[in-house]
C-alpha cells in the first residue's frame, strides 16, 4: 500500500531527503511528502544554507547532489572575491560574462587561483556561446590577507526558525508515520507551510545541556532528537555542528508509547552506510532537556552578555582545531618521510613546508609587531611607523602587502624554519609543539625574532 504525502493525502514518493541534501544528508524516504510538497518545501533547507553555508565549507561537507563540497564565496571591500573551502583561500573565478557585458569583446586583466581553474572558466564561457583568448599570463603569486575576513551571518530568523520546525516534523514522519497524519500536528504543518506563525513554537536551547550533543561512538557533526513524551505531547530537538541547537513544539500524537529517538548525521562522510552516515538511538521513556521559550530567552541573554561562549565562536574554534590537526599530520608525515634522505632533500622538503604556511606565518608577524606597537606607547613616531610598515599592505601589490612587509615575512619563514631544525635536532618536534608553533605562541616568538633583529640591527633614522 502505497503512503500519502503528510500535508496533502497526495500519494509520495518524492524521494525527499531525511537531512538536507545540502549538509550532507545522505538517506531519502519515498514515504513523507508528494513531489509538489517535496519540491516547496525546499525553500526551508534555502533558509538554513544561508545562515550555515560558511560551516559547511569550511568542514569540507558535500552536498548530496553534487560531486565536491561547494567553496563559500567571500567579497572584500575592496571587490575581490574569495572561495573558502576547508581552510584554503583561494582567488574565485571571475563573474560569467553573461552578467558582465562590459567585458565582453575587450582585453581585461583577470585573477585566477590556478591555470586549471582559468581553463575551466573559459570552458563555462564558451559554452555560454562566448570565446575567450588568453593573451598573456603574468608570473603567479600569492596572495596575503591582511586583516580578518568578515563573515555575515544571521540566525534564529522567522524563516530559519520555520526550516526547523519543517525538519522536526519530517523526522517525527520517518519514525512514527501513522503519527504524522493526525489532526494534532495540524498547526505545525500549516506553520512549515507558511500559513502560520512560528512564535514560541521553535526555541533556541543551551548545548551545554543536551547530551544528544555529544556522541563517543559516532563522528556526528548533526543531531535530530524525536520526543513523545507521557501524554502525547511531541517535540523535536535539532543541533547543527555540536552547538546550534533548538526546540520545536510539533503537537499532540496519540497511539504513540514515550519513546526519544535521536538520529546522529555524520555530514562527512561519502555514502550511506551502516554506522557510517548515521547513527540512530531510540530509548524508551526516555527524557532530554527541551528547554522552553522563556529558558531560551535567559540563555540567549546570557550569551549576548558574555556569560556563556557564543556557539558560532565554539564552531569556529572546532573548526581551527580540525584544520590544525589535519595540518600537522601532515607535516608530521612529510619531515618523517624525509628522515634519512640527502640534507638538501630534507632542507627542499622544509622550505616548501613552511612556504604553505605563509598566511600563518603573517599572521604571527601581524599579531607580534601589533602588540609590540601597543605594548610601547613612548615608542617615538618614526619607529613606530617603521614597525607599521612591516606589516602595512598594499592594494597594488599582486600579494596585497608592501615590499617591507614581504622582507619581513620572508624573514619570518626563515625563524619558523629554523625553530622547527632546532627541535628536530633535539628530539623535541613533537605534534603538540608543531601545533604550538601554527598556532601562535611559540611560533609568534620564532617567527619575530629574526624580523626584530634585523630591525634593530638596521634601526631607522
Amino acid at each position: 500500500m502505497s503512503r500519502k504525502c503528510i500535508i496533502c493525502g497526495d500519494p509520495a514518493g518524492s524521494r525527499e531527503h531525511l537531512f538536507p541534501a545540502a549538509f550532507g544528508g545522505r538517506r531519502v524516504s519515498k514515504k513523507i511528502y508528494c513531489e509538489e510538497h517535496n519540491n516547496a518545501l525546499g525553500i526551508h533547507v534555502v533558509a538554513l544554507l544561508d545562515a550555515l553555508e560558511y560551516f559547511n565549507a569550511a568542514l569540507g561537507v558535500r552536498s548530496d547532489h553534487r560531486r565536491s563540497p561547494k567553496p563559500y564565496e567571500v567579497e572584500l571591500e575592496t571587490g575581490e572575491r574569495f572561495h573558502v573551502l576547508r581552510d584554503q583561500f583561494d582567488i574565485a573565478p571571475p563573474r560569467p560574462l553573461r552578467e558582465t557585458p562590459e567585458l565582453v569583446e575587450r582585453s581585461a586583466t583577470l585573477k585566477f587561483s590556478s591555470k586549471a581553474k582559468f581553463y575551466e572558466w573559459a570552458e563555462n564561457q564558451r559554452r555560454d556561446g562566448y570565446q575567450v583568448q588568453k593573451i598573456s599570463e603574468s608570473k603567479v603569486e600569492k596572495q596575503y590577507f591582511t586583516g580578518p575576513i568578515k563573515l555575515s551571518m544571521e540566525f534564529g530568523s522567522e524563516e530559519f526558525r520555520r526550516a526547523i520546525a519543517y525538519l522536526g516534523l519530517t523526522y517525527l514522519a520517518h519514525y512514527y508515520p501513522a503519527a504524522a497524519v493526525q489532526s494534532g500536528l495540524q498547526s505545525t504543518k500549516l506553520c512549515v507551510l507558511g500559513k502560520e506563525p512560528v512564535e514560541d513554537r521553535v526555541w533556541w536551547a543551551d548545548p551545554h545541556k543536551i547530551t544528544s550533543c555529544v556522541s563517543d561512538e559516532f563522528k556526528a557533526t548533526h543531531f535530530v532528537t524525536v520526543v513523545i513524551e507521557e501524554g502525547g505531547n511531541s517535540y523535536a530537538q535539532v543541533g547543527f555542528f555540536g552547538n546550534l541547537c533548538l526546540t520545536v513544539s510539533l503537537g499532540l500524537v496519540q497511539g504513540v508509547q514515550p519513546e526519544c529517538v535521536t538520529t546522529y548525521i555524520n555530514s562527512t562522510a561519502e555514502s550511506a552506510a551502516p554506522d557510517i552516515d548515521v547513527k540512530v538511538n531510540r530509548e524508551l521513556g526516555g527524557e532530554i532537556h527541551l528547554g522552553s521559550p522563556e529558558q531560551s530567552k535567559e540563555y540567549l541573554s546570557k550569551v549576548i552578555g558574555g556569560e556563556i561562549a557564543h556557539p558560532v565562536s565554539q564552531i569556529l574554534r572546532a573548526l581551527d582545531d580540525a584544520h590544525l590537526n589535519a595540518q600537522v599530520e601532515d607535516i608530521r608525515r612529510r619531515l618523517d618521510n624525509a628522515q634519512g634522505q640527502p640534507k638538501d632533500v630534507r632542507e627542499n622538503v622544509l622550505a616548501e613546508i613552511v612556504d604553505e604556511q605563509g598566511q600563518r606565518i603573517f599572521n604571527h608577524l601581524h599579531k607580534g609587531i601589533s602588540e609590540l606597537i601597543e605594548r610601547n606607547l613612548d615608542f617615538p613616531a618614526h619607529i613606530r611607523a617603521q614597525l607599521v610598515q612591516l606589516i602595512a599592505p598594499d592594494s597594488d601589490s599582486p600579494s596585497g602587502l608592501s615590499d617591507a612587509a614581504l622582507t619581513a615575512l620572508e624573514r619570518g619563514k626563515v625563524g619558523l624554519s629554523n625553530e622547527i631544525s632546532r627541535l628536530q635536532e633535539k628530539g623535541q618536534l613533537t605534534d603538540e609543539a608543531l601545533k604550538l608553533l601554527l598556532a601562535g605562541g611559540s611560533g609568534c616568538a620564532a617567527v619575530l625574532r629574526p624580523v626584530l633583529d634585523d630591525f634593530q640591527a638596521s634601526p631607522p633614522q
